[in-house]
């Protein structure tokens, strides 16, 4: 019976010992899972806040396409505009070109009407001169046959009868009585020719006879004066008329004069403003280059961008499936059970880098004691084996985003440990995790 309770015994203790070494194994291996777990975290930790920054990227990468369309947009209508104006001013080249071309063709067709008065003027002044000439003829004419029928006159006074006085007529010419010198005379002296009949030996009747013969051809000389003196008249009253075209003429000509300075003036100042205008259209053209260059930059820009955010847009659904993928791996390490007594459990993420500024000692750094977390949680921070920060009592939700270290670090990387200690309710440490870490120090 003793050996039986011996034997007993020794099953109990074996048992024992077995039951006490397969809590050890459960609690190492809990512990391994919470490190794993903490480990996890800290990487999805690590992937949210990628995600989130390939988001910020996306939605900044988004405005500035936006803002790129809205810029092309508007070269867009800046090109057409300045594309319409060219096209604007062109029409209004060639409304003034064909101003212009009328304008030459009245300068023309004014210069042929000026040289045709010219040549007009020139024909007048030409009759004028003839005719001039002309007058100055009769005028000659005309006082050579006033003189002898003058001497004739004062002939014929003689009575008929009578003995002729030798000096009852004189031949010569009185001083009052017009003499002309070089010109042909028409026919003889009549008072000589008088004088010859009375001194000749013809009868009285014979006498009576040559006179009255005489007297008629003076008659006929007299009418032909007559004519001379009319033609003269009409001559001058031609030569009148003849001054009178000629200044009209000459009024034509000098209007003609004003309307072609005149047409002149404006064609200079129509092509003054096809220089300006060609000069602005050339302008435009050089505008609308650049606007053209600006608009394909910035289309490439925008295509660029485009193929960018495509980019970042696959990035952000990779790092979202890897994302979901841990998430669902993590599920696995939730403890959906109540906490034995001993048993401890954390859900805690943190970031393996801390970027510290340049003073050494103020630093960002994400943890968080996440809500699943059965237990309050206390973070510290050692450097070659010298603890250099330790976090107040964290409880489910808190987190951290700044820390200040306990001294100034040197500019640069450094390695150390974060060291996170898990407290029961009771107030007791109930084990701690260990994970590297890195400290980048700005210089």
């Amino acid at each position: 019976m003793e050996k039986r309770h011996k034997i007993w015994l020794a099953v109990l203790a074996v048992l024992l010992v077995a039951a006490i070494v397969g809590v050890f194994v459960v609690r190492g291996q809990l512990t391994d899972r919470e490190a794993d777990y903490a480990t996890a975290m800290s990487q999805l930790t690590e992937q949210q806040q990628s995600a989130a920054e390939l988001e910020a990227q996306v939605e900044q990468l988004t405005g500035d396409l936006e803002a790129s369309q809205t810029e092309a947009s508007g070269l867009s209508s800046d090109l057409e505009a300045a594309q319409s104006r060219v096209t604007e001013l062109e029409a209004q080249v060639a409304e003034l070109e064909g101003e212009a071309g009328a304008s030459a063709e009245q300068v023309a067709a004014l210069e042929g009407e000026l040289e045709a008065s010219a040549a007009r003027v020139t024909e007048l002044e030409g009759e004028l001169e003839a005719s001039a000439a002309r007058v100055t003829e009769l005028e000659g004419e005309l006082a050579s046959m006033v003189q002898p029928a003058s001497s004739a006159d004062e002939a014929e006074t003689e009575p008929a009868g009578d003995a002729p006085d030798a000096n009852a007529v004189s031949t010569e010419p009185s001083g009052d009585e017009p003499q002309t010198e070089g010109e042909p005379q028409t026919g003889e002296d009549p008072a000589g020719e008088v004088e010859q009949i009375l001194d000749s030996d013809m009868t009285d009747a014979e006498k009576i006879e040559a006179i009255q013969a005489l007297e008629a051809e003076l008659t006929a000389r007299i009418a032909e004066l007559s004519d001379a003196v009319a033609e003269l008249e009409a001559e001058r009253a031609e030569l009148g008329g003849a001054e009178g075209e000629l200044e009209q003429m000459e009024g034509d000509l000098a209007a003609a004069e004003a309307a072609v300075a005149d047409l002149e003036a404006q064609l200079a100042e129509g092509n003054a403003r096809i220089a300006e205008l060609q000069a602005e259209i050339e302008s435009l053209n050089a505008q609308s280059a650049t606007d053209s260059e600006a608009l394909e930059s910035l289309r490439a820009e925008l295509a660029a961008q485009e193929e960018e955010s495509a980019s970042l847009a696959a990035q952000l659904e990779e790092a979202v499936a890897e994302y979901e993928a841990q998430l669902a791996e993590l599920q696995a390490y939730r403890i959906s059970r109540d906490l034995a007594d001993g048993e401890a459990m954390t859900s805690t993420g943190a970031m393996e880098v801390i970027h510290v500024a340049g003073d050494g000692v103020t630093g960002a750094w994400s943890y968080t004691n996440g809500t699943l977390s059965g237990n309050a949680v206390e973070l510290s921070i050692e450097l070659d084996g010298v603890e250099i920060y330790r976090s107040e009592l964290l409880e489910p939700g808190d987190s951290l985003v700044e820390i200040a270290l306990s001294e100034p670090l040197t500019a640069g990387t450094h390695e150390a440990v974060a060291v996170t200690t898990v407290y029961g309710d009771d107030g007791e440490a109930q084990f701690a995790s260990r994970v590297p870490v890195l400290i980048e120090v700005a210089g």
